[in-house]
C-alpha cells in the first residue's frame, strides 16, 4: 500500500531558500491541476462514496491511522479539509485518474511552521490503484504546487519502516532518507518504527531535471 500519514514533529530554524514563488489566494479555493494521467482537485461531497469503499479496505490501514470508512465519515472529512484549508494550516487533494469522476485518493499536506515554509505531506491511495504509478504521476502535479505556489521550504514525510512500497517511492521522487525513527508511530495498540524523509526545492529540481 502506497500510503503514509502527516506526523506531529518539533522542528528548529530552517534557513531561507531561493525558490520560484507563484502568488495564489489558495485559501479561497484549490486550483484543479491536471496531467497525463490523473487530475488533482479539492475533494468533493461527491467523492464521499467512493472514498468510503477504497478506504474501508483492510489493507489501507496497515501502514497508516485508520482513515474515515464511511460515507457520512468521509463527508466529515472533506468538510474538516475545507474548513482547514480556509484557516491556511492543512491542503487536501483528490486523486481522480483520467476516465473517473469520484476521487480515489487523498493527497494532505500539513503546516509545520507558518507560513507553510516547512511542511508535512501523506497520502492515502485505494488498493487497486497500488502499483499502477497513479500516485508518482500524481505526486509530480503536487510538487511543483508545494514549492512554487506555497513556497514551501522543507517538505517531510514520515513512512513506516515496514512500509516498503511508500519508502521506495517517496526515494523514486528524490527525497532524502534522514533517519530511522524507533517505535515513533503507536498503530493497533503496537509502537512501530518510521523513516523520516524530507524534500529540498533545490533537490526536487535536481531531481527533476
Amino acid at each position: 500500500m502506497n500510503a503514509t500519514a502527516p506526523r506531529a514533529a518539533s522542528l528548529g530554524a530552517v534557513p531561507f531558500v531561493s525558490v520560484a514563488f507563484v502568488p495564489y489566494d489558495w485559501r479561497q479555493g484549490l486550483p484543479v491541476l491536471r496531467g497525463p494521467s490523473a487530475t488533482l482537485r479539492e475533494p468533493r461531497l461527491a467523492d464521499a462514496d467512493s472514498l468510503a469503499v477504497l478506504l474501508g479496505d483492510p489493507d489501507v490501514g496497515r501502514y497508516i491511522a485508520a482513515p474515515p470508512i464511511s460515507t457520512a465519515g468521509v463527508r466529515r472529512f472533506i468538510r474538516w479539509s475545507r474548513d482547514e484549508r480556509a484557516a491556511g494550516s492543512v491542503i487536501c487533494f483528490g486523486i481522480v485518474p483520467h476516465g473517473l469522476d469520484a476521487a480515489v485518493g487523498i493527497l494532505q499536506i500539513h503546516e509545520r511552521e507558518a507560513p507553510f515554509r516547512i511542511a508535512e505531506w501523506g497520502f492515502v491511495l485505494g488498493r487497486p490503484y497500488c502499483g499502477t504509478g497513479l500516485f508518482e504521476a500524481s505526486a509530480t502535479l503536487l510538487l511543483p504546487f508545494i514549492f512554487e505556489t506555497l513556497g514551501v521550504w522543507r517538505l517531510e514525510a514520515r513512512a513506516m519502516a515496514a512500509n516498503a512500497r511508500a519508502n521506495a517511492v517517496l526515494r523514486r521522487l528524490g527525497a532524502t532518507d534522514e533517519g530511522h525513527l524507533s517505535r515513533s508511530f503507536l498503530l493497533g495498540g503496537q509502537f512501530h518504527d518510521d523513516v523520516l524523509w524530507a524534500l529540498l526545492p533545490t533537490d526536487w529540481r535536481q531531481h527533476r531535471r
